[in-house]
């Protein structure tokens, strides 16, 4: 069956129910990105902030394909994902787009984006970041996994961020 945003954000609420989490400080990364953006547009009341890192409202359909190759080169780890997953989600985040909707946020928002990230655009980021009432937007010199190449400074903005709520 295809995979779809809005599932996988429903999927996120049933894990918070399962372990007892009403409200949470979202993060998300690439298509988690997208599933957090929309996990605040569902579920509102479950979000207490979102940090989007890496993702936009909205993918341009021209992927390169040498660099998707190489994301599910990256991502295979100890666990592998099946393939058919992978495509499945790749799809699923081509298929997204909430560019219209980002007025209607009402929850603090932290943009945060490589400056060489290829993957996602940054115009793309700065595009979210304009649409989304109050957000803030910080680039930061990196690729598309700034927060697995920079842990310690990521870790620094998100506490910033919401230590200031």
């Amino acid at each position: 069956a295809p995979y779809s945003v809005t599932q996988m954000a429903a999927d996120t609420v049933g894990m918070m129910r399962a372990l007892g989490i009403e409200r949470a400080h979202d993060v998300g990364l690439s298509l988690g990105g997208r599933i957090a953006l929309d996990l605040a547009f569902e579920f509102p009341e479950r979000v207490r902030s979102l940090i989007l890192v890496s993702t936009s409202a909205r993918v341009e359909r021209r992927w390169p394909i040498g660099l998707l190759g190489l994301v599910s080169v990256v991502f295979r780890g100890h666990y592998p994902q099946p393939r058919y997953a992978f495509r499945r989600q790749r799809a699923a985040s081509v298929d997204y787009d909430r560019t219209g909707d980002l007025s209607e946020l009402r929850v603090p928002t932290l943009v945060v984006h490589g400056r060489r990230d290829r993957i996602v655009p940054y115009r793309l980021a700065e595009d979210m970041a304009a649409g989304i009432p109050g957000a803030r937007l910080e680039l930061v010199e990196s690729g598309h996994i700034y927060p697995l190449s920079r842990s310690t400074r990521f870790v620094e903005q998100v506490a910033a961020f919401t230590a200031s709520l």
